[in-house]
């Protein structure tokens, strides 16, 4: 069911009887100050719903849009997908204060039993405007012999919400 609000005219006062005490009656300014406080209740609730500005289940890697200018929110929640090694790398999200013109990261570490690898997968997110790009997507071995850097375009977005 959606929030609404209470959308009558404000009421006048049609009758004053006056032989009645007014704590025994429900006088037009009362009404109105019901109304008034149910609306403001249920705006400041509304307002502070999230908003969904990006959705994609399969994930994206690619540079996204956003619905709105992130600069419109005082945060966002961006969940993210791992797109390889996806036996290790589990979904995770992350919550950006101010977004706007931030640049933030996310790292994901796991161990390969398989080849006794320990990998950590990070990817830089620039925040801009209606844009997120995807600046540094990669992929490597920490501490082995033989370890290496690659295989980029691991951790992807799959949501992205914004709060006022």
């Amino acid at each position: 069911m959606a929030i609404q609000t209470i959308g009558y005219a404000n009421k006048v006062t049609l009758n004053d009887n006056t032989d009645v005490a007014d704590v025994n009656k429900v006088k037009a300014d009362d009404m109105n100050e019901i109304k008034s406080v149910v609306n403001n209740n249920a705006n400041e609730f509304i307002n502070k719903l999230p908003v969904t500005l990006f959705e994609n289940q399969s994930g994206s890697y690619s540079n996204i849009v956003l619905n709105d200018s992130a600069a419109n929110y005082s945060k966002l929640y961006i969940e993210t997908k791992g797109l390889q090694y996806t036996d290790y790398i589990k979904d995770g999200f992350l919550v950006i204060d101010n977004p706007n013109g931030k640049t933030v990261s996310t790292s994901n570490t796991f161990y390969n039993f398989s080849n006794n690898q320990i990998y950590v997968v990070d990817t830089i997110f620039t925040i801009s405007g209606t844009s997120i790009t995807i600046s540094g997507n990669q992929a490597g071995t920490v501490g082995a012999a033989s370890a290496y850097g690659g295989n980029g375009n691991c951790l992807g977005i799959t949501k992205v919400l914004g709060y006022k």
